[in-house]
Formats: structure tokens, sequence, C-alpha cells
């Protein structure tokens, strides 16, 4: 995602760097207090790590930019490389999670609540996620009997699926190395595989949640389409309604429609796809309070007073607790791979990639931190999700060609071309018909003709009494 590089730019890139530097304090902290190591020695190794990584990006920056290929080539190997990288991340996610399920847990009592039994049914909730949730599982042990390990796998394929679809989505968006650094912590890491090993609605609504963001992210590129933005704004009011989650999602659309795009479109078409989008959002939470009032039995007020009650603000509290027991390396190198970001962010004079996952990151710690999020569907996950983003796109930004912006004469021979019609005019060089210049070479002026030395005298001798020039 392209957006054009201003002071607000840099403001966020300041931002940026001293989240992840008091990240890496904590993180450095926290490990030497569980291995009784000095602390100035912890910060000592923590601003020797920085200083490596910003050398490691300019010499990438220096030396590797060269050798990297244009986006607009042909490229088979990179392809099967890429293609073979993700399926071995996918293979080691499974394993990783078949072998953990020894240890799998449960939230909540999840398995007694959807279990089949006599006379139980499932309770009615106002968290529509967790009451969809728990509907499907329901079904699942209602066909496959009440096991909990059907639940495990309900999980696991959920996050698989959700998972895939974000990969495809990044890589649309961010790049190829940004998609491939995000599956493999999504794969790999201690916090998605307990998420994937443990009874909650967090990783089925997951998977609807980055279906609607595919459906977003497809409209980054090509011409702005105001139209699609009304059935987007419709699913988003659906996943808010079913949580408060939901809402992020019209933050990114909001960062699709505004972004840079190199296709020219109607000055108002912008205006036009918030408004729709805004549109369909008010029209399907309306309708989504009136069918649950419906099924219900309850008035369209109640309905709405308690959706309101349930992510109504609270006192303020951090989200987010570092354990020192529970650190792993895939925190540490999810922080080292975020201090890459602070480096790549100077690669590129004209386009900034990474300020508008930062400002969801602020949104989500700012909603979080106000209890918005219910402890069914915490704030963790999303913001575990942006974290690792922002980590692929640091990488992606060390590889990625600078950019130039588009010369306003093109920009605007380009818009005069779509008004009309007409395909824009472009110079045919034809081939020079001229021989090409030849290599000089030394010449010694000769003639064919010798003459004597006595007569190279040309004076003609004139009788002083000629007078043939009066």
């Amino acid at each position: 995602m392209s957006w054009k590089k201003n002071w607000f730019s840099y403001l966020v890139w300041l931002i940026y760097v001293l989240a992840v530097g008091v990240g890496l304090i904590g993180l450095t902290e926290a490990l030497c207090a569980s291995s009784d190591i000095k602390s100035y020695l912890g910060i000592a190794a923590c601003v020797v790590c920085v200083g490596l990584v910003g050398l490691c990006v300019f010499l990438i920056h220096r030396y590797a930019c060269k050798y990297f290929v244009p986006e607009k080539k042909d490229h088979t190997v990179r392809t099967v490389v890429e293609a073979a990288v993700a399926v071995i991340l996918l293979a080691v996610g499974l394993v990783l999670r078949i072998q953990g399920m020894e240890g799998a847990g449960e939230k909540a009592a999840y398995f007694e609540t959807a279990s089949v039994t006599a006379g139980q049914s499932i309770p009615a909730l106002v968290h529509g996620a967790e009451y969809f949730y728990l509907q499907m599982l329901h079904t699942v042990y209602y066909f496959l009997g009440n096991r909990f390990v059907m639940g495990i796998w309900l999980q696991i394929l959920a996050q698989f699926g959700a998972v895939l679809i974000l990969f495809f989505s990044v890589r649309h968006m961010a790049g190829h190395m940004a998609a491939i650094v995000m599956l493999g912590f999504c794969m790999c890491s201690s916090y998605m595989i307990q998420g994937a090993l443990t009874l909650s609605p967090e990783m089925l609504y997951l998977l609807f949640w980055s279906g609607v963001f595919a459906w977003v992210a497809a409209g980054h590129r090509g011409k702005l389409k105001a139209g699609r933005y009304l059935p987007i704004g419709i699913l988003i009011a659906v996943m808010s309604y079913m949580d408060v989650a939901g809402l992020l999602l019209f933050f990114l659309v909001t960062a699709v429609i505004f972004c840079v795009r190199r296709e020219k479109h109607d000055p108002g078409a912008k205006l036009k796809a918030i408004l729709l989008c805004i549109l369909g959002m008010v029209a399907g939470f309306v309708t989504c309070i009136f069918i649950d009032s419906c099924l219900s039995g309850r008035e369209f007020e109640g309905v709405l007073k308690a959706w309101l009650q349930l992510y109504r603000p609270e006192t303020f509290r951090i989200p987010v607790s570092l354990e020192t027991s529970g650190i792993s390396a895939d925190y540490i190198i999810l922080f080292v791979l975020l201090t890459v970001g602070i480096f790549s962010f100077w690669r590129d004079r004209w386009y900034d990639h990474l300020k508008i996952w930062v400002m969801g990151i602020i949104i989500l710690v700012s909603t979080g931190c106000f209890g918005f999020f219910t402890q069914e569907m915490p704030v963790n996950m999303y913001l575990y999700l942006l974290m690792v983003l922002m980590a692929g796109i640091g990488v992606e930004e060390c590889f990625r060609p600078v950019e130039q912006p588009i010369p306003q004469s093109e920009a605007v021979a380009e818009q005069q071309a779509e008004e009309t019609g007409e395909q824009p005019k472009t110079v045919q060089m034809i081939e020079n018909p001229l021989p090409l210049p030849k290599k000089h070479e030394k010449r010694v002026l000769d003639y064919g003709i010798k003459t004597d030395v006595q007569q190279d005298d040309f004076d003609i001798q004139v009788d002083e009494d000629d007078d043939f020039d009066i």
C-alpha cells in the first residue's frame, strides 16, 4: 500500500521508532531478568543488534538492490521458490499443531456448552461471534460426535484458511517477502500455535474477517471503482455486529481508497466510495439488529442497547502484558525484523509503505486500552498480525525497487486520453537510415602527379607595353 511521504509520514516513523525501541528494551529487560544477566549487558547487546541491522540494510541498499529484478519481468524461478517455501511453512505449521494436540486446552468451557446432549441447547448470547462459533462447534459435534479433538481440528482448519487468505492479500498489497514473513510467523510462532489449539471463537471469526479483508485488498491496485464499496460496507457492518474488530476493516477501506494510485480516476470517486461504504455499513448494521430482534423476540432498541453495552469503553488499562516466563525465540526474531523497518523507511524518498499499518496499530492500542474489545475476542490477535505484517514490510522495503512519481506531463496526457476515450499518443522511433560513423583514420595528403621544382614558379612575365587589362 503506497502513501506519499510528508511531514505526517516522518511523525508516524518517529512513533514507530519509539514503539520498537520500547519493545526492544522491555524484551531485553525480561530476558535479563529470567536469565540472571546484568541489565546493562542486555542494553549493550540491544544497541549492537540495532547497529548491525542498520549496517545490513545499508549493505543491501548499496550492493544487493542493483541485482534485484523489476516486478514487471517474468519471474518463473522466483514464483516456484516462493510456492515451495509457502508449502514447506504450511507443512511445518501442521506438524507443530499435531504435535501440540496433547496439550490442547479449552477456553470458557466451549466444549461443554457446544456438546450434543439431551435437553441442551445453545444459549442466546449478545456477542455475535461467540454465538456463531458455538453453533458451528455444536454442528461439528452433532455430525462427528462429542470428541474434543474435532473442535481442535475445526480451529486448525479455520486458522489455516484465514492465514492462506491473508497470505495472498498481503502478497497483493505489500509484496512477496512481506507475505512470506507473515506466513512464517503465523505457521511457526508459539502464539498462533496456541491459538489453534485452544477452543475459542477467534480463529473462526478471523477466517471471515480475512475474507472481507481480501475483498478490500483487491481494490488496492487498478482504477478506483466506487460501486464495489457498497457491498463491502454491508459486509463490514455484519463483521462489526459480530465483533468490534470488524470496524478495523473500515479503516483499511479508507486507506485503500486514499492510497497513491498510478491510474487516474474521477476526482469525486474517492468521496463517492467512502459515502457508499458508510451507507452500506449503516444499512447492514440496522438490518443485523432487526434480524436479531426478530429471531430473539426482543425489541429493536433493546438489541441495540445490549450491543452498545457490550462494547462500551471502560477504564484505562494496558491490553498486553509481557510475562518473563513466556518469551520465546519468535518474539526476539519479530522485534529484530521490526527494527529493519526503522532503516528501510529511508530508502524511498517518495512513497511510504509502512505508515498506514502503524496507524492501525495506534488505533488498536488506543481502543484496547479503553476496553472496547471483549475477553472472548481480545485485541492481542490483531495486534500480533499487524506487527508481523510490519516486520514483513520492513524486509520487503530493503529489496523493493525505488519508485519514482509520475511526471506531471504524463499524468495530464493520460487523464486527457481517458476523458476523450483515445489512446495516449506515443512517439514511434524509426530505424536510422544513415550509415553509422566510421572510425577516424589518420591520412597523409598525396597526389598522383609529380612536379619538378623548377616548374613551381607560376608568375607570368608581361611586357611593359602590354595594355590588355586597360
